[in-house]
């Protein structure tokens, strides 16, 4: 389904989740999440999720 190999580390609900899919949507390769930095990808998900976890757990 993707090529983020790490993504069931990443998140707990990793397959259904609002913050997986939309970070899938932006960034379905691993080399593209690693090209971001830290506040891209929480704004990322803070499109679609209203709590989320701050930068030091990101």
């Amino acid at each position: 389904m993707n090529n983020f190999r790490g993504i069931k580390i990443v998140f707990k609900n990793s397959m259904n989740g609002k913050a997986s899919m939309q970070v899938l949507k932006s960034c379905p390769f691993t080399s593209l999440i690693l090209e971001l930095e830290t506040k891209a990808v929480l704004a990322e998900i803070q499109k679609v999720v209203k709590k989320t976890v701050g930068r030091k757990k990101a």
